[in-house]
Formats: C-alpha cells, structure tokens, sequence
C-alpha cells in the first residue's frame, strides 16, 4: 500500500489536507470501516515526522492485523518518542509542548495531581531508561463470552488491579 485510510475525526476541528479522502460509506465499509464514510487521513508507511493530527490519528487507529493489540502498541510508541525527546535538554521546550499536547488530547480519568507528584520523579528516573508494561500482559487472558453471548476477554482483574496499583506506587 502507499498510504493506509484512516478515520480522522479531527478533520472537521483541525482542517483538511489535500492528502485526505472523503470516502462513501460504502468505500468505508469496503475497507473495513463499517460505521460508514467520513473524511480519511491517508498515512503513508515507514518513518516521519507528524503533526498533532496525525500523531493522534496514527495512535488511535485499531484496523490493522493486531487490532486493539497493534492501537496499544502505537500509542506506546508515541508515548515513548515523546518521552524520549524530552531526555535530550535542547528539545525539552518542543518535548513540554508535545506533552502537553499528548495530556489535552488523551482521555484518562488520572488525575492531573498525580503527573504532578509522580511526574517528576519519573521525568528525573528517565536516564535509567523507559520501562514500559502492558495490561493484561500478552498470553494473560482468554477469550469468554459474556452474558448475552458477545466475545471478550477474561483476564483476573484482581492480580491487574494489584500490578497497576504497585505500578503507579500506590
């Protein structure tokens, strides 16, 4: 492929490029969107250099092989760069600016004290390299139904709770 579709939702806020595609809903549901045809943000495969609405487009997109797998492992990536470029003292205005960008277009229900206390001390810890964990870990889950018939995933949410809560030093 030269370029890989996907669903920009920002488009409308953030403006258009000419690289862009307003696809129907049935050239969506051809490509494997089937919540139907809408501006499409075409990203070109290998290394670059993004702006906000790519980055953010490129860290939310779920339709590749890995699925929801191949989303957590992209917005990892992005973390990490961002982390990583603000290692480097001469980007940390450019690296500050990127986090703050990346904290006011993510969603969490961590609460912005805890960048504040906890933040630091990771920032300060970062010349001993970035760990990184995912949860539920690769192999740490099964498939289930759920009650009204519908695939999920069954994983120990009390081991889980457990590990965030050493994670985040609580």
């Amino acid at each position: 492929l030269s370029a890989v579709p996907v669903p920009d939702d920002l488009a409308a806020t953030e403006g258009k490029v000419s690289s862009d595609k307003d696809l129907t809903a049935e050239e969506a549901a051809a490509l494997g969107y089937p919540d139907g045809g809408g501006t499409f943000m075409m990203i070109k495969p290998g290394t670059q250099k993004m702006d906000g609405r790519m980055l953010l487009n490129y860290a939310r997109f779920r339709h590749d092989d890995e699925g929801d797998y191949g989303r957590v492992k992209r917005q990892q990536q992005v973390l990490e760069t961002v982390m990583s470029k603000m290692k480097n003292p001469l980007s940390l205005f450019t690296a500050s600016s990127a986090l703050g960008t990346t904290r006011a277009v993510t969603m969490t229900n961590i609460p912005n004290s805890f960048f504040l206390t906890k933040g630091i001390t990771a920032l300060l810890d970062m010349k001993n390299g970035i760990k990184s964990t995912t949860i539920p870990a690769n192999n740490d889950w099964v498939n289930a139904y759920d009650m009204y018939g519908g695939l999920g995933l069954s994983i120990d949410m009390t081991k889980y709770k457990a590990k965030a809560q050493e994670l985040l030093g609580q």
